[in-house]
């Protein structure tokens, strides 16, 4: 009888929420061992021994507490397991003599992990290496996140406690720590503390304080630090005259805030009326866009910007080449036009020239450029008016860049689509994709955010947009 006896876990194993290094699992593992035709084996009373599955969950990590309990009944509790490193996919193995092996589902330690994969030139992964990765890896020494973001070529992770984590490339400063020295791991913004939100631009980066105000810092030749100078700064110095302030995003060379009242505020480059203020005069201090009202988050790229209002319609301004105002045209704009037959919109994103946009049914819309197939609709057609991703449902979350996508689905799973020279989209290959395709080994994904050629997701964390 023993010969046949297969193994079952019961129970959360640990606990899907997450479990801190260190301490023990909040909900135990339980093994019923169960004959070969899935009956409990009540008369068998073994030792079960509990392991970490090799090659699963964080290098080197130990499993620690009592390992090896005596099955009462054929039941195996164990009362005080943990695991020492924070990691995610996670498995236990459960053994007893000679018997079958049996291995828990996946699980995750450490409460807000960030996940990299794509170009890592300069440490933008943050893996501790330069080596670029075409499927996730774990962000080296970095749990409690409460949000990320992705630069051009450099990241941002905003902790719980109101903390900024930067790593990558620092050209500009826009590490923010005193030094232009990449960092192929994290590090702590210097001087900022109480932060609730954070954007990353290609060179500089945003942070909006509990209190309202807004903090810059890196690369400011045409003013999108908004302190009234072109000077770039490695260290945070507020935007002038923002208060009350409740979302940000910065892009290429310039940037956009939304206040709590409202309105829309930008300042930077505006070379092609990304400012939508009516004009192409840069501006080095903040501007209210007068024309805007009602909106509830921004998204700034290269050379265009987006609003969604409170009523779920989607406005769009700026370079127009490729049809990213989504207005049917290739007309630049320099004030804010709607975008057509959007409605019931949660989200948006702007990348280089397209941009996404998810409705509250879960499904995504995107338009405008398409050469490497960003769009997302199976071809490399550019589209000036948004066109729905037949492949797409359940989204809750997603993020353009340059040329290529990525959104996270209600179930955890991540999906890419677009260019992929750098395995940006974490499929293990460097093949363009022309509609989505799921991002492997990748579970418990709360949000994701696009860089030029990376990509971050945080996993079993709280969801911010980007």
């Amino acid at each position: 009888m023993t010969q046949s006896v297969l193994w079952s876990f019961r129970g959360r194993t640990p606990p899907e929420a997450g479990s801190i290094p260190n301490l023990p699992f909040g909900t135990q593992p339980v093994v019923t061992v169960k004959d070969a035709f899935g009956v409990s084996a009540l008369n068998y009373t073994g030792p079960v021994t509990l392991a970490i599955k090799p090659g699963t969950g964080a290098a080197g990590a130990v499993l620690s507490g009592t390992t090896i309990v005596n099955a009462v009944a054929g039941v195996a509790a164990f009362a005080d397991l943990g695991i020492d490193k924070a990691g995610d996919n996670y498995q236990l193995t459960a053994t007893s003599g000679s018997l079958p092996l049996a291995d828990s589902a996946p699980f995750l330690v450490g409460v807000g992990l960030a996940k990299a994969w794509g170009g890592n030139s300069y440490g933008q992964l943050g893996d501790g290496s330069t080596t670029s990765r075409n499927t996730p890896v774990q962000v080296s020494g970095l749990a409690n996140v409460a949000s990320l973001s992705s630069g051009g070529y450099h990241s941002l992770a905003l902790t719980t406690d109101g903390k900024v984590m930067a790593w990558g490339s620092n050209s500009a400063g826009q590490l923010g720590n005193g030094t232009t020295t990449d960092s192929a791991s994290p590090e702590q913004v210097h001087e900022l503390t109480n932060v609730s939100r954070v954007s990353a631009g290609t060179y500089h980066n945003l942070a909006v304080k509990a209190d309202g105000t807004v903090w810059a810092w890196g690369s400011n030749g045409d003013g999108q630090l908004g302190d009234n100078t072109n000077t770039s700064r490695d260290v945070p110095v507020e935007v002038v005259g923002l208060t009350t302030v409740m979302a940000v995003s910065a892009g290429s060379a310039h940037c956009l805030a939304v206040k709590t009242d409202g309105t829309v505020w930008a300042w930077g480059d505006n070379s092609y009326g990304q400012l939508g203020d009516g004009t192409a005069f840069d501006r080095y201090s903040p501007i209210q866009i007068s024309s805007l009202t009602d909106v509830v988050s921004v998204s700034a790229s290269d050379q265009h910007s987006l609003a969604v209002k409170k009523d779920g319609t989607v406005w769009a301004w700026g370079s127009n080449r490729y049809g990213q105002i989504g207005d049917g045209t290739t007309i630049d704009r320099n004030t804010p036009v709607q975008v057509t037959g959007l409605s019931n919109i949660v989200s948006v994103s702007s990348g280089f020239a397209h941009g996404l946009a998810v409705k509250r049914d879960g499904t995504v819309w995107a338009w405008g450029r398409n050469r490497y197939g960003q769009i997302g609709d199976g071809t490399t057609i550019d589209r000036s008016l948004p066109v729905q991703l037949a492949d797409l449902s359940g989204i809750v979350s997603a993020d353009a860049q340059r040329f290529h996508s990525l959104a996270v689905r209600a179930d955890g799973n991540v999906w890419a689509w677009g260019f992929n020279g750098n395995g940006q989209l974490g499929d293990g290959t460097a093949i363009n994709r022309l509609t989505p395709v799921q991002v492997p080994d990748l579970v418990h994904a709360k949000s994701v955010s696009a860089g030029e050629e990376h990509g971050l997701a945080l996993v079993n964390g709280s969801l911010q947009d980007h």
